[in-house]
Parts: C-alpha cells; sequence; structure tokens
C-alpha cells in the first residue's frame, strides 16, 4: 500500500519540474535541447508540462480580466480563437457521420417487414425463398 501514496507525491514533482521548465522558457534561459529530452522522456513529463502551460495561460487570461475591472472597464469576455478551416471540416465530417449512421438506424428499423394476425386468424408468410413462417390468432 505504500505505492499508493508516492503517486500523488510523483505528480507533484512532476508539476514542480514543468513549472521550472516553464519559468526558464519563459525567462529565455533555458536550454531547449535539454528540455525537449526532458518532456520526450517520459509521456508524464510531457502531460506535466501541458497542464501546467494551461494553467499558466488561464492564470494571466484571469489576471487580464481581473485589471479591467479593476479599472472599470466592463471586461469582455475571453474569444474564443477563432476557428480554422480544418476545425469547420472537421466537425462538418463529425456531423455527416452521425446522419449517415442514424439514418441507417433508422433505415433498417423502418425497413423490416411485418405480418400481423387478427383474432381467429392463420396467416403463413413466407419470410424468404425456402422459408415460411405460420402465424396463429392474434400475431404480430
Amino acid at each position: 500500500m505504500s505505492g499508493l501514496s508516492e503517486i500523488p507525491q510523483r505528480h507533484a514533482d512532476l508539476t514542480d519540474e514543468a513549472a521550472a521548465w516553464l519559468a526558464a522558457l519563459d525567462a529565455g534561459s533555458a536550454d531547449i535541447a535539454a528540455f525537449e529530452a526532458w518532456r520526450d522522456a517520459d509521456i508524464r513529463h510531457a502531460v506535466a508540462f501541458v497542464e501546467v502551460a494551461g494553467t499558466w495561460r488561464d492564470m494571466d487570461a484571469l489576471r487580464l480580466a481581473n485589471g479591467d475591472m479593476q479599472r472599470g472597464n466592463v471586461a469582455e469576455p475571453i474569444a474564443a480563437e477563432r476557428l480554422s478551416r480544418r476545425h469547420l471540416l472537421r466537425a462538418a465530417a463529425s456531423v455527416a457521420v452521425v446522419v449517415v449512421v442514424g439514418g441507417g438506424f433508422a433505415y433498417r428499423a423502418a425497413a423490416r417487414a411485418s405480418a400481423t394476425t387478427a383474432v381467429g386468424q392463420r396467416k403463413t408468410v413466407a419470410a424468404a425463398p425456402g422459408l415460411s413462417l405460420d402465424l396463429n390468432t392474434d400475431t404480430s
């Protein structure tokens, strides 16, 4: 059970390392080759760096919005990045796939043949060549 308590500590250590790399990169004092070697050494390093960089970006946006509010300016909502053509094409392709798959399911559900018999009625239905079904009274 001692291994479970080491996981949060290791994550905290990776976060600290990633924050140190981000600060060094931002200051321009980092060795790029050493940073890339550290990041590529383990996928957890890359994930920790992305988490730290995302938090840094969010905190910077919050700081800018807070500064506008203190000066009395109404803070504009942070604009989403302009969608690129690639994002729009990916979204359109996703919608097309959903429509085609949903249409296929709807077609299969609607295309099923059905046969019913009333109370006291009996019917023989040919389902396929060489296959016939006998329906008894009040059957669907």
